[in-house]
């Protein structure tokens, strides 16, 4: 009986986890934090920094590299969009380009759906 009681706890630990815990994860593999997600989208995952929206490659908990990658070149293509339209109005402002990320202006009070 101590054995289906342990079991028991530790699973019920791990659904407290679970739900605490965000499935999308940072490309280093760890876990995103929930109070800095503003939003994700089919390919990429919005966290603010530092007062700024940061647009990551979506990667959830069970995504395989390909996927990832793929997810990777959605944001290089969105990376070249931004710099042929340049600041312009009605686009939100792009501050900073990496190979993995874009670095935008804070829309505060919505998002791009809004």
């Amino acid at each position: 009986m101590a054995v289906i009681g342990f079991l028991a706890d530790n699973f019920i630990s791990q659904v407290a986890i679970n739900r605490i815990s965000s499935p999308v994860l940072e490309l280093d593999g760890i876990a995103a934090p929930q109070e800095q997600i503003l939003g994700y989208g089919m390919s990429g995952l919005v966290i603010c920094v530092e007062d700024t929206a940061l647009k990551r490659p979506l990667r959830y908990i069970r995504s395989s590299d390909d996927e990832v990658e793929i997810n990777i070149e959605v944001i290089q293509r969105e990376q070249e969009a931004y710099r042929r339209l340049g600041q312009c109005e009605g686009v939100v402002a792009c501050l900073e380009m990496s190979e993995k990320s874009t670095r935008l202006a804070l829309m505060e009070n919505g998002d791009l759906r809004e």
